[in-house]
């Protein structure tokens, strides 16, 4: 993926989600990672459709010679979730929108601060 070059540009990735330089992955979380086989099977779609389905919506990036798709991202695009999707684009990894995008792709939040008395 060209992060580089497109998060200079307007319209580059994930601008449809007002994000200039998506926040896909980063942190990077193994839980949330997924390859690109994984990605095929939960989307149905073929290997450069998905490609370009994540450089233009930010559902994951190149990590040294190999694709990494967001299991959260792709989920919620694939539900048609607008709101989460643009959370986790913008790196929010604790409002109500992501959170609810990481439980309905079965993804647990790490760093959480726990919500349990002391």
């Amino acid at each position: 993926m060209m992060h580089s070059v497109a998060a200079v540009r307007p319209g580059g990735v994930g601008s449809e989600f007002g994000c200039a330089a998506p926040a896909v992955l980063k942190p990077y979380d193994p839980n949330d990672a997924i390859g690109i086989s994984k990605a095929r099977a939960l989307s149905g779609e073929e290997r450069l459709r998905l490609i370009g389905l994540a450089q233009r919506y930010g559902l994951g990036r190149k990590i040294g010679a190999r694709w990494a798709f967001s299991r959260v991202a792709l989920r919620a695009f694939l539900d048609g979730d607008e709101e989460g999707l643009a959370a986790y684009l913008a790196g929010d990894r604790t409002g109500p929108a992501v959170t609810r995008a990481y439980q309905a792709a079965g993804v647990p939040l790490q760093g959480r601060p726990s919500t349990s008395p002391a």
